[in-house]
């Protein structure tokens, strides 16, 4: 019996599942954090999302920028993982340096503006795209991804958009 409860523990620990998640702030909030305007594209409309299910919540904010002339997109979402297990294992690129490169693109880590840490990727092939990734905190996930073009600058830019002092700082009411 003893086992038993010792077993049924520790598969609760390891699927992260207590009493102690954090609330996720909700999906209208984390709009206020996505950006207004990037140069030479046209915002659209915001959309999200906040759900709980089996105990694990979680929320995202997204917006779609365009621009139709180079038909060319740029998509920002931010999540708060928060309530996700194993959502600060996401941090575990926090520490690494890297750099690979081939004909068709790379991946790197990059340091934005502020000390954060990203990791960015680009396509430079016959189909262009870009991406730039960041965990904020250990809670919010950043994702920026370009269409149409491999200069990863723009999407850099993006991020200058979102106050990410402000959103580390942000809580669930």
């Amino acid at each position: 019996m003893k086992k038993t409860i010792s077993a049924a523990i520790i598969v609760l620990i390891l699927l992260g599942v207590t009493a102690a998640q954090q609330k996720v702030i909700h999906f209208k909030k984390l709009q206020e954090f996505l950006p207004e305007k990037i140069a030479g594209f046209e915002r659209g409309r915001p959309q999200g999302s906040t759900s709980t299910a089996m105990g694990i919540s979680t929320s995202e904010a997204s917006v779609e920028f365009y621009n139709e002339e180079s038909e060319q997109s740029i998509s920002i979402s931010i999540a708060d993982i928060s309530g996700t297990p194993y959502a600060g294992a996401a941090m575990m690129y926090q520490g690494m340096d890297f750099e690979t490169e081939d004909e068709d693109g790379y991946e790197k880590t990059v340091t934005l503006d502020g000390g954060y840490k990203a990791i960015e990727k680009a396509q430079t092939g016959e189909y262009k795209s870009c991406e730039l990734d960041l965990i904020l905190d250990g809670r919010f996930s950043i994702s920026v991804s370009g269409n149409g073009f491999d200069d990863a600058s723009i999407l850099r830019q993006a991020v200058k958009g979102i106050d990410l002092k402000k959103l580390e700082s942000a809580t669930a009411e």
